[in-house]
């Protein structure tokens, strides 16, 4: 009687328990299928996707007016990875429309990442050609430790060296340390700290006028003649930081009155290449920066392959790094060599390319 009355105990609790489970379940699952619920998950991962979709519609629309829109596009290689985010919660989700819609977004924008990690060949031109080796820096305020720059003349065999925020006090104390005795020559336009420019080089430089008088930071311009080359005309570029809604603004005007390298005629009418080598305050992701190139240009770290080589914050802002120093060759240039380095006392990398030229009458 005992073992039957047990047996029946055991009987009803395990029924009682697979009727409490069954009901947990059912709570479960009716709590998963709410409309409530499945319209607030549908309204995140939609809400995720459209961070993506909305980034690749202004990269390759061009859209880049205003701020702070425009510097932050020069985050693109970071929201491409960042893109991998929504993707992971809408396929968790199972919203296969909104995969699908931030699958596309993320391959667009990988589209125009991709390119500037395969070198390109560039011009047939000969190995024994006239070579130029193109050294750039922000010295940020003229800070930069000028026996460390003078170091990287030295180490590089630089032919040319394009300075951005190069004051007076700046240019003495790299010529104190030794910069002239192996780049003798230089056109140097004084202002303030953070708005002057110099340009030193091996062969002689004749001064040009400015491209952009007009501009905020000063440019420094000269044509200098290589041996066996064309006649050659370099500028530090160096226009308007994008850190305001005129910043912008001035920043696109400054790079739509950039020269054109397309087939230009030197004063005696010979066909001339021109370099453009410093801080462009913008990426490839810039419309604005892109249309620079366009006008007969390649640059140099996409040319070899290190287009995402990072030149900015390199200290101080707590941002991830990204490509804002170029050296801009002329089409008819061979890029054989690019790279960043390291300088204590500025926020920017330097960028070394060595270029191989065409020859005089090519």
């Amino acid at each position: 009687m005992a073992r039957g009355t047990l047996r029946a105990a055991k009987s009803r609790g395990s029924g009682s328990r697979t009727a409490g489970s069954a009901g947990a379940r059912g709570r479960s699952a009716g709590w998963q299928g709410s409309p409530v619920v499945t319209a607030v998950v549908s309204v995140l991962v939609w809400g995720l996707a459209a961070g993506p979709v909305l980034w690749a519609v202004l990269r390759l629309s061009g859209t880049e007016d205003g701020y702070p829109l425009f510097p932050a596009l020069a985050f693109t290689p970071y929201a491409a990875v960042a893109a991998l985010v929504p993707l992971g919660v809408a396929l968790l989700a199972r919203r296969r429309a909104a995969a699908m819609v931030t699958v596309l977004a993320l391959i667009a924008l990988v589209a125009v990442l991709v390119p500037r990690v395969i070198p390109s060949r560039g011009p047939e031109i000969p190995p024994d050609g006239p070579r130029l080796r193109v050294l750039s820096l922000n010295l940020e305020y003229g800070e930069a430790d000028p026996r460390q720059v003078v170091g990287l003349v030295k180490t590089h065999r630089a032919d040319v060296l394009s300075l951005q925020e190069a004051d007076a006090a700046a240019v003495e104390r790299l010529e104190g340390a030794g910069l002239r005795e192996w780049l003798p020559h230089r056109v140097a336009l004084d202002g303030t700290a953070w708005a002057a420019g110099a340009l030193y080089a091996r062969y002689p430089l004749k001064r040009l006028p400015e491209w952009d008088p007009s501009a905020e930071f000063r440019m420094p311009y000269a044509r200098m003649d290589v041996p066996g080359a064309p006649p050659v005309e370099i500028m530090s570029v160096h226009p308007t930081p994008p850190s305001s809604e005129t910043g912008v603004r001035w920043l696109r005007e400054g790079l739509a009155r950039m020269p054109s390298a397309e087939r230009h005629k030197g004063s005696a009418g010979t066909a001339t290449v021109r370099i453009l080598a410093g801080d462009f305050n913008s990426t490839l992701d810039h419309a604005a920066f892109r249309q620079v190139v366009d006008r007969g240009y390649v640059d140099a770290a996409a040319q070899r392959g290190a287009g995402f080589a990072a030149t900015w914050p390199m200290e101080g802002a707590s941002l991830p790094g990204v490509a804002l120093d170029h050296v801009l060759a002329d089409a008819r240039v061979r890029v054989e060599d690019f790279r960043v380095g390291k300088v204590g006392g500025t926020d920017h990398t330097p960028v070394y390319a060595r270029l191989r030229l065409p020859a005089a009458g090519d």
